[in-house]
């Protein structure tokens, strides 16, 4: 074989085999296309399906049933099936899919429906299971309010869980209402004491000794609900200013020793007289704390207070 020969038989091998080689890979993708391009083909989906798992898995589970078969036309796998069957689950567990009652259902049926629920058949059942978040009790002047929520939980169908969610909202926004009404109660407090100071100076203690006699003269209970109560602002009668004045201008016309006693002496004539006989006794002496010593002028002083009131109540008896 000639070397011209042997080269053209060589040339024809390599050329066979050329035409024998199978192509590369990025030749086939070349070929193919890109995934989302073209068309999918049925060789496409029975290349994609698992291997334990055959092509026509939609139809072995569907059957002759043409509406679940066109139900898993359109899911790709059968993940896909699984996942969808997990999320009905978690619906089914969250109670998203409850039976709602029939239209018009009959107490029978109601009753039937509330136990599928795992709803009480009375208001008592809520209260039996109520559940309160730690340090909360429900106490006895709770109770009613709590019945009260109980009905009404029964008749929208309400779930034992939302009713201890809501009662245990009604007892924190009550707490919230109290303490921030305590706040603004000590607020005003103190406001109107600046204010009584400021006008009254050295007079702020015997004019609130004057209301404090005055309220004593009041029947038993009385006094404490008249300064409890409230003012069509919410705020404290027992704390507002102007009342406050007021009632010490009325302790003053009434009883002009009424700045002069404690509160609640009982019989503030008698008091002052007893007192004007004691200073009285230390008079008669020049060496007591009516004359000398750091007393001397507080006591005197005093004196001379007990006196005219004395003397307008006498004035005013006569």
């Amino acid at each position: 074989m000639t070397d011209e020969t042997t080269a053209q038989a060589g040339t024809g091998m390599e050329s066979a085999a050329h035409e024998a080689r199978p192509p590369l890979a990025t030749e086939q993708t070349a070929d193919a296309g890109t995934l989302l391009g073209g068309e999918t083909t049925a060789e496409t989906l029975q290349a994609s399906a698992p291997a334990d798992w055959p092509a026509d898995w939609r139809q072995k589970l569907a059957g002759e049933d043409k509406k679940t078969l066109e139900r898993l036309g359109r899911m790709a796998s059968p993940a896909d099936l699984l996942k969808s069957y997990r999320a009905l689950e978690q619906k089914i567990s969250a109670g998203e899919l409850r039976k709602g009652l029939p239209e018009n259902a009959t107490p029978e049926q109601v009753a039937e429906w509330r136990r599928e629920q795992g709803l009480p058949e009375k208001p008592e059942g809520y209260l039996e299971n109520l559940s309160l978040p730690d340090g909360v009790v429900l106490g006895e002047a709770d109770k009613p309010m709590a019945a009260a929520f109980a009905e009404a939980a029964l008749d929208g169908n309400t779930s034992p869980e939302a009713y201890s969610k809501l009662v245990a909202k009604y007892f924190e926004l009550q707490d919230k209402i109290v303490a921030e009404r305590a706040e603004a109660d000590r607020a005003f407090k103190l406001k109107a004491e600046d204010e009584l100071r400021a006008e009254w100076g050295a007079e702020f203690r015997p004019n609130l000794n004057a209301v404090k006699n005055l309220l004593a003269a009041m029947p038993e209970g009385a006094a404490d609900n008249l300064l409890s109560g409230r003012l069509a602002d919410g705020t404290k009668i027992g704390d507002h200013p102007g009342i406050v004045k007021w009632l010490a201008s009325i302790s003053r016309d009434l009883n002009p020793t009424a700045t002069l006693v404690p509160a609640g002496s009982g019989n503030a004539g008698k008091s002052v007289n007893d007192e004007i006989a004691s200073i009285e006794k230390l008079m008669g002496d020049r060496s007591s704390d009516y004359w000398r010593g750091p007393k001397a002028n507080e006591i005197q002083q005093r004196y001379r207070s007990l006196i005219e009131a004395r003397d307008k109540m006498t004035g005013r008896a006569a």
